[in-house]
């Protein structure tokens, strides 16, 4: 029951995808959706290429949003998770052509299940639910 109650408390995360991390996590916007102890989530800023696990998971929520930042995400769905581009950094995606914008971010809350291109988009729609 303890581990229960402990997991009930938990933020629920939003991953934010972004070739420069440290440009997206200290923007206005994540500042302000980090440290404002209300909210019932945690936004973390990843310059890692998804997971291929994660890639479905990201494809079923929102395929069209998802081809639109990944242009090669169908044909990607079809390699072995072991394929060097999950986990390599966007950097490196970017200039082998696979992440398509590095100045954008694509973010997920997986809870939410719910996906979007830039920070404005995810403030947008946290604000739309009430948790802005």
């Amino acid at each position: 029951m303890s581990l229960l109650r402990t997991l009930q408390h938990q933020q629920r995360v939003i991953t934010v995808f972004a070739c420069n991390a440290g440009k997206i996590g200290s923007s206005d916007i994540m500042l302000k959706l980090n440290y404002e102890p209300s909210y019932n989530y945690k936004v973390q800023v990843t310059s890692t290429f998804p997971t291929r696990d994660q890639l479905v998971y990201m494809s079923r929520v929102g395929h069209r949003t998802l081809k639109k930042q990944i242009p090669t995400v169908s044909e990607l769905m079809t390699e072995s998770s072991f394929n060097s581009v999950f986990g390599s950094t966007l950097n490196e995606c970017f200039k082998r052509g696979i992440w398509k914008d590095s100045d954008s971010c694509l973010w997920v809350d997986w809870e939410k299940e719910k996906m979007g291109l830039g920070l404005v988009s995810l403030r947008d729609t946290l604000a739309a639910a009430g948790e802005e």
